[in-house]
């Protein structure tokens, strides 16, 4: 009987260690039918800071609404001689340039939900100009008779300009397509001149008679709003790839404005 016992016992203690030794194997996804997520990667962590460079082409719509009766007012304030409705011509509407410069922002990320700030910046020289045609004007004005021919000409050159903006993304293994809206500021170097030429009689027969304005804005400041999209690419660890296209809208200044929409790749990384 002792000796049944004691088979029995180092029987059991046998079994026991052999179980012990055995792999799990609940956990393979051939156990658990088409459930795989205990062996997936898990979602790319975009959480966090970031920063880096871009480069890409700038595409400008300019527009001259109110610079008639900006360079009319020049007109008024230069002399009396001036016409006093001009009309002109737009010489450039759209222009192209490539463009540089850089990001940064933060991601807080929920499970696939990546929600975050961005702020870009970029360097590019895209140029507007308006030429107003000669118009001829009699004006009598007391004793004094002027026989004149007024002509001027605005520019505008955007010289940089970025966004602050809100982004909203959805992270997809290693790629998160996101969504932007924001704020947008630019600088502009404008200038604007008027000139009058003519005669002047003054009872003594005519005379050559001239008068210029000129007014420039060095560095002006443009603002507007911004919307655009973009995708986002995990390289490795915390390196990233950016491909996006955003518009900026800048708002009328001295009669001009412009819309600039912008295509343009990025390497960056995320802390």
């Amino acid at each position: 009987m002792r000796r049944f016992v004691v088979a029995a016992l180092m029987t059991v203690t046998a079994q026991a260690v052999q179980a012990a030794d055995m792999p799990d194997l609940t956990n393979l996804p051939i156990l658990r039918g088409a459930v795989r997520d205990g062996l997936n990667t898990s979602i790319k962590n975009w959480q966090g800071y970031y920063f880096g460079g871009q480069y890409g082409y700038s595409s400008t719509n300019f527009g001259t609404p109110g610079v008639l009766s900006a360079l009319d007012s020049l007109a008024g304030n230069t002399s009396i001689a001036a016409v006093s409705t001009l009309s002109g011509m737009q010489f450039n509407d759209k222009t192209t340039a490539s463009a540089w410069g850089g990001f940064a922002g933060y991601n807080a990320q929920w499970t696939d939900v990546v929600l975050g700030v961005d702020v870009n910046y970029n360097f590019a020289g895209q140029q507007v100009s308006y030429v107003v045609n000669p118009a001829f004007r009699t004006l009598v004005s007391g004793p004094s008779t002027y026989n004149t021919t007024t002509s001027g000409a605005a520019t505008m050159k955007i010289t940089d300009y970025g966004s602050a903006r809100f982004r909203a993304g959805w992270a997809i293994d290693c790629f998160l397509p996101y969504a932007t809206v924001g704020v947008a500021l630019g600088r502009a170097d404008m200038a604007r001149t008027i000139n009058v030429s003519g005669t002047v009689d003054n009872g003594g027969g005519p005379v050559p008679y001239s008068a210029t304005g000129v007014e420039t804005k060095p560095g002006a400041f443009l603002y507007g709003y911004s919307y655009g999209g973009g995708l986002d690419l995990a390289m490795y660890k915390g390196l990233f790839m950016r491909a996006e296209v955003e518009v900026n809208r800048f708002t009328s200044a001295w009669g001009m404005e412009a819309t600039v929409t912008s295509a343009r790749v990025g390497a960056g990384y995320k802390f």
